[in-house]
C-alpha cells in the first residue's frame, strides 16, 4: 500500500491496519498513539471537543421536546450567538425552524443514497418516507428574514 498522503488517508490506513471494524473511540485512540497529530493539533482538538460538548448541551431538549437554546441571527464575529428558548423572538424561532428543515433535506439526501446502495447490493430495501414541498409556498427556509440567503449549516466559523 502506498504511503498515505492526507490525514484522512492516514486515519483510514490505521482503520484498515486493525481490520476495518473499530469503535470511533478505539480508532481515535490508535490514531493518537500513532502520532497522527502534533501537540498544537492535539490542543486544538481538545478545544474542539469542548466546543462540541457545549454545543450538545445547548441542543438538549426540554420536557416538551424543544431545544433549551438555539442559534440566533445575531453574530459575535462569524459565530452565531446562541439564545435560550425563552429569549427567542419570532425571527430567531423561524431561523431555528429553517435550520431543521435544511437538516431534514440534507439527511434525506444521505438516506436516499444509502437506500440506493442497499437496493443495488441486495436487490431489495425497505421503503422510506419522502419529503413533500408545499406547491405554491416560497422556500422560506433558505432565506434570512431580510431576504438574504442563509448559510447551509449552523456551525460557528471560528
Amino acid at each position: 500500500m502506498p504511503k498515505p498522503s492526507t490525514r484522512r488517508d492516514e486515519i483510514l490506513a490505521v482503520f484498515d491496519k486493525y481490520g476495518g471494524m473499530l469503535s470511533l473511540r478505539r480508532l481515535a485512540q490508535l490514531c493518537w498513539e500513532a502520532g497522527l497529530w502534533d501537540p498544537d493539533e492535539q490542543r486544538h482538538m481538545a478545544f474542539a471537543a469542548a466546543k462540541r460538548e457545549c454545543h450538545e448541551a445547548l441542543k438538549t431538549k426540554n420536557s416538551l421536546g424543544l431545544p433549551v437554546a438555539g442559534p440566533s441571527t445575531k453574530k459575535d464575529g462569524a459565530a452565531a450567538i446562541w439564545m435560550q428558548l425563552q429569549l427567542w423572538d419570532y425571527e430567531t424561532a423561524v431561523h431555528n425552524l429553517a435550520i431543521r428543515v435544511r437538516q431534514l433535506e440534507k439527511d434525506t439526501d444521505g438516506l436516499e443514497c444509502l437506500w440506493r446502495y442497499v437496493h443495488e447490493r441486495w436487490g431489495t430495501a425497505p421503503p422510506i418516507p419522502t419529503w413533500t414541498y408545499p406547491e405554491e409556498a416560497p422556500m422560506w427556509w433558505y432565506e434570512e428574514p431580510g431576504g438574504e440567503p442563509l448559510p447551509l449549516d449552523d456551525d460557528d466559523e471560528d
